[in-house]
C-alpha cells in the first residue's frame, strides 16, 4: 500500500513509514494543476502507481471473490479494516479502486496513466505523468487505460453496490463518463513517453471490448452492446496465436468476453463464436502442459518477461472461462491437472529448482528486484512476492550479459535484476486466484479427486 504507514500491528520486521502520500502531487505538463492521488498499490519493482496495471490485478481479485466468495472472509489478511464485517479481499481492493478514481480528469472523463517518481531511487520528481519528454504533447489521457479503468469501474459496481452503494455508485458513475471519453476519441491514444514506455499499447481495442462488456454487464444499455457487437471478432486472432497465453494486462480479450458473458442479453451468435473459440484456445494449453516434461504451459522456449504471470493466468482463465460457459465439471481433470502442474512449477518443480514466491520453499526467491527492500536496511523480503522468473531476452547486471544460453533457466536472483526478478501487483493477483482454487472443496475451488503423483506428494509437503 501507498499513503499508509506500514506498522505494527500489521507488519513485525517490515516496518516503513510511508514516503509518497501523493496528497499533492503536480501534473508534469503544468505544476501548477495538483491532484490528490493518494492510497493505492505500487505496482512493481519501482514505485509508481499504473491505472491498468492496477485494473488487471482488481480484475483478477473480483473474479476470485465472484466465483470462490467461501475463500475470502473478514479478519483474514491483518490489515487496518480487518473486523469490519466486509470481506478483507474487498477492503484491499477498495484502496486500490479509491486511487484509481482520482487519476480521473473529471473535464473529459479521461484518465491519467500513472503517477511515479522520474528516479525511484532518488526519490525526485513525483508527478502525474501526462506529457512526452520526447514530443510536445501534454495533457495525456490515454485510450487504454480509460478503457481498462472503465472496465474495473463498472465491475466493482457490482461487486460492493450492497456494502457501499454509495462508493459502488461513484465507480459506476466515473465508468460512463470514461466510456464518453473513448467515443470522443476513437483514436489511439498512447502513453507519455518519458524515456521509458510503461504499459503501453499498440492497439486499444481489446481494453475497449472488455470496457463494453463490464458495462454492458452492469447497465444492459445497448450502446456497449452495439460496440461489443461491432468489434468482437476483431479478438480471433489471439485465440490462435500458437505461442500465447491468458489475457493480461495489454490485450485483455478473454477479460472482455468473461464480462459480456455474465450480461443479462448477450447475444447468441457471439456466445456461440465465443464458445468455439475458448474451447479451441483451451485444448492447445491442455496440449501444452501433456507436450512439456515441466509439465508448463510455456511453448517452445517462450520465456520472457513476466512468464510466471501466464503460468499463473492460463489456468485461471480457463477456470473463469468453463465456469461462465457451464463447461466446467467436463473439464474438470484437465483444470485440477492444469492448477496443480503450473503452481508447481512456479513453487519450485522447475529448471532452476527456485520457488518463484518469496518466503515458501526452501529454495525461494531471496533477493526480488524491489527499490523498497534493496533501500529499507532490513534484512530479507516479506512472504509472498511472486517474480517474474526466466527471461530469454535477461540481461543480468551483475555479469553483463546473457545469463544461461537454456530459455528456461535464464534466470537469476538478484536485487538489481529487473529483467527475471522484478515482482508486480498483477502477478501476485493471478496466484491468489489458483491459489484459492486449489485450496481445497468449495462452489469454485478444486476438489480432492485423484491427481498426479508428483502433485499429491508436493502437497503434502
Amino acid at each position: 500500500r501507498t499513503g499508509i504507514d506500514i506498522a505494527s500491528p500489521y507488519t513485525q520486521n517490515y516496518q516503513r513509514t510511508d514516503i509518497t502520500p501523493d496528497t499533492a502531487v503536480p501534473l508534469m505538463s503544468n505544476p501548477s494543476v495538483i491532484k490528490d492521488v493518494s492510497k493505492g498499490w505500487y505496482d512493481a519493482g519501482d514505485k509508481g502507481k499504473y491505472v491498468n496495471a492496477g485494473a488487471k490485478a482488481l480484475s483478477d481479485l473480483f473474479w476470485a471473490y465472484e466465483l470462490m466468495p467461501e475463500k475470502f472472509a473478514d479478519n483474514q489478511f491483518n490489515i487496518p479494516e480487518s473486523g469490519n464485517g466486509i470481506p478483507d479481499l474487498l477492503d484491499e481492493a477498495r484502496w486500490e479502486l479509491e486511487w484509481m478514481l482520482k487519476m480521473q480528469d473529471a473535464a473529459s472523463g479521461g484518465f491519467y496513466a500513472r503517477v511515479t517518481f522520474q528516479d525511484d531511487d532518488a526519490l525526485t520528481d513525483r508527478e502525474v505523468i501526462d506529457a512526452d519528454t520526447v514530443s510536445p504533447r501534454t495533457d495525456i489521457k490515454t485510450t487504454a487505460d480509460t478503457a481498462t479503468a472503465a472496465a474495473i469501474l463498472a465491475h466493482a459496481y457490482l461487486i460492493y453496490q450492497n456494502i457501499d452503494p454509495v462508493f459502488a455508485q461513484s465507480c459506476l458513475d466515473a465508468a460512463e463518463s470514461a466510456w464518453g471519453y473513448l467515443e470522443a476519441h476513437p483514436e489511439l491514444i498512447k502513453t507519455p513517453n518519458t524515456g521509458r514506455w510503461p504499459y503501453d499499447v499498440t492497439d486499444d481495442t481489446a481494453n475497449r471490448i472488455w470496457a463494453a462488456g463490464s458495462l454492458y454487464r452492469t447497465t444492459g444499455e445497448a450502446k456497449y452492446n452495439t460496440y461489443f457487437e461491432a468489434n468482437y471478432t476483431k479478438m480471433g486472432k489471439f485465440f490462435e496465436d500458437p505461442l500465447d497465453f491468458a489475457s493480461g494486462w495489454e490485450n485483455t480479450w478473454n477479460t472482455g468476453f468473461f464480462s459480456y458473458l455474465k450480461a443479462a442479453n448477450p447475444n447468441p451468435q457471439i456466445v456461440s463464436w465465443y464458445a468455439s473459440k475458448f474451447q479451441q484456445w483451451f485444448d492447445d494449453k491442455a496440449v501444452r502442459i501433456d507436450e512439456s516434461p515441466w509439465r508448463s504451459v510455456v511453448k517452445d522456449g517462450n520465456y520472457y518477461w513476466g512468464i510466471t504471470m501466464q503460468i499463473a493466468d492460463t489456468p485461471m482463465e480457463m477456470i473463469i472461462g468453463t465456469k461462465l460457459l457451464g463447461t466446467f465439471d467436463s473439464h474438470l481433470p484437465v483444470l485440477q491437472e492444469m492448477v496443480y502442474s503450473q503452481l508447481d512449477w512456479i513453487l519450485g518443480r522447475n529448471p532452476v529448482g527456485t520457488s518463484f514466491v518469496s518466503g515458501y520453499g526452501e529454495r525461494s526467491v531471496k533477493y526480488p528486484f524491489s527499490t523498497i527492500y534493496r533501500t529499507d536496511n532490513l534484512a530479507g523480503v516479506p512472504k509472498g512476492y511472486l517474480v517474474g522468473g526466466p527471461n530469454k531476452y535477461s540481461n543480468d547486471v551483475t555479469i553483463g550479459n546473457q545469463i544461461s544460453r537454456f530459455a528456461a533457466k535464464n534466470y537469476t536472483d538478484n536485487f538489481q535484476e529487473w529483467t527475471t526478478n522484478e515482482h508486480t501487483i498483477y502477478w501476485n493477483s493471478g496466484l491468489v486466484f489458483v491459489a484459492a482454487f486449489a485450496t481445497g472443496t468449495g462452489s469454485g475451488g478444486g476438489t480432492n479427486s485423484t491427481i498426479s503423483p508428483t502433485t499429491a506428494a508436493f502437497d503434502k509437503k
